[in-house]
């Protein structure tokens, strides 16, 4: 089972690999309205703003998307950051992982000791922006 587990992160994230290539890249910001299936379409008077260092967010689970796995602060939404000897790229930011909700949770980007939530809980993990929530008030 763990074999097909690990199978699976590796075909997401050769999924993510191709799809960053294909996206705009987005230096200034990473925003939050990334489209992505499972999220209702706004108007561009409904936008939530773009990310930015210091929001506290939710990181949600890549295989369930409404299903937080971890909360913590951005730390950068720079394309060129690295993380665990790697760049962020376009739509990924950088964030410290300050609550770990589902320790078990994989990383996408594993690097070093860090290999799930657990493991990278007061460290930096990258994550993809449509994965990543600003928390809301109700959520404090």
């Amino acid at each position: 089972m763990e074999e097909r587990f690990n199978n699976r992160i590796d075909e997401l994230k050769s999924m993510f690999l191709r799809h960053r290539g294909r996206e705009e890249s987005q230096s200034d910001a990473c925003s939050p309205t990334t489209s992505i299936n499972h999220r209702p379409q706004m108007t561009s008077t409904q936008l939530p703003r773009p990310f930015r260092v210091r929001d506290v967010v939710c990181l949600k689970s890549i295989m369930n998307p409404s299903e937080t796995v971890a909360k913590g602060i951005i730390q950068s939404i720079d394309p060129s950051t690295e993380v665990g000897g790697e760049e962020l790229g376009p739509n990924w930011c950088e964030v410290s992982i300050q609550v770990a909700v589902k320790k078990d949770e994989r990383l996408i980007r594993s690097y070093g000791f860090h290999k799930t939530i657990y493991d990278a809980y007061g460290a930096t993990v990258a994550w993809p922006c449509p994965y990543v929530e600003l928390e809301s008030v109700d959520e404090m």
